[in-house]
């Protein structure tokens, strides 16, 4: 279920301008639908299967930051190598505008929404899995929900950040991770990417 108003809240929130009110609330409950099943998630369901400790905060942030700045450049890149592609040409360029008219306050929700998203679909998602395929079936559905917003490199977008922050979840287990890695994500392809 959350799944499926996470997709419509998404297609709602891509249908919308980013200078109408609609686009950030519609954002902001895309948002609250991802908490809210994250939360569910948590309170059904238990990862006493997984025995490994958390590794150190310290290691985890540094981790983080590394593989996230590492993922984020080399998505900088590939937007510019794909952006010329007529499959994605449209896609990319009606996200970079997006960002054009409020560039700060589209960044926050981007931000915010994207915690939500790595709450749900990593910490959340993951949980109902003890196998190595936790990773690939989260990253999937993230995917699959991303096509709810009509824009196939963010498709495939969410389909690399979903697998990149899955198994650094996996590695550090630090709750952060993922969303670390999906904001520094948020910052060079929104933040960065429209002002090149």
């Amino acid at each position: 279920m959350t799944m499926s108003i996470g997709s419509f809240l998404l297609h709602k929130t891509f249908q919308e301008e980013s200078t109408g009110d609609r686009f950030y609330w519609y954002s902001l409950g895309l948002a609250l639908a991802w908490c809210l099943g994250w939360a569910f998630l948590r309170a059904y369901t238990s990862d006493e299967h997984d025995t490994r400790r958390l590794t150190s905060w310290r290691y985890s942030i540094w981790l983080s930051l590394l593989i996230g700045g590492a993922f984020a450049c080399i998505c900088l890149a590939g937007a510019f190598i794909i952006a010329d592609q007529e499959i994605f040409a449209a896609g990319i360029a009606g996200a970079a505008s997006k960002a054009d008219s409020r560039p700060v306050l589209v960044l926050g929700i981007a931000m915010i929404t994207g915690a939500a998203e790595e709450l749900f679909f990593r910490i959340g998602l993951m949980r109902l899995w003890n196998s190595n395929y936790a990773v690939l079936a989260s990253a999937v559905l993230y995917s699959l929900v991303t096509l709810a917003t009509g824009n196939l490199a963010l498709v495939l977008a969410a389909f690399l950040l979903g697998i990149v922050s899955g198994f650094s979840y996996r590695r550090t287990r630090a709750w952060f991770t993922p969303i670390i890695i999906h904001g520094l994500w948020s910052i060079a392809l929104i933040g960065i990417f429209p002002l090149l």
